[in-house]
């Protein structure tokens, strides 16, 4: 849940994204697939998600942490100065810490 938490937060980069400088009827598309989780957080959650479920009921909490995450993620990827490259960054960090975790909370 710690991973959770300290992804919430968001990275933004200053630069200007090259999806502006495309003509308007290419932008929508390009938009569309910028705004997509990456794979690896995708994943991340998917795991977490589960897990959480098959744990218990006294996971519900981390469950709901985790479905915020993602709330916030995909929202935060419409911004047009949104650093996706750092977020895929952290949740390969959180995903290789709650594989750390598995074992404990015994949803293998």
């Amino acid at each position: 849940m710690i991973g959770v938490l300290a992804l919430s937060a968001g990275c933004k980069k200053s630069e200007t994204p090259a999806a502006e400088n495309q003509p308007a009827a290419s932008q929508p598309a390009a938009s569309t697939a910028a705004n997509a989780l990456p794979q690896v957080c995708s994943d991340y959650l998917d795991k977490a998600t589960a897990c959480y479920k098959k744990a218990g009921p006294q996971f519900a909490q981390a469950a709901q942490a985790i479905e915020q995450s993602k709330a916030t993620w995909s929202q935060q990827l419409s911004a047009a100065n949104y650093d996706k490259a750092a977020l895929e960054s952290a949740c390969k960090t959180a995903s290789d810490a709650f594989d750390k975790m598995k074992p404990m909370l015994k949803c293998d």
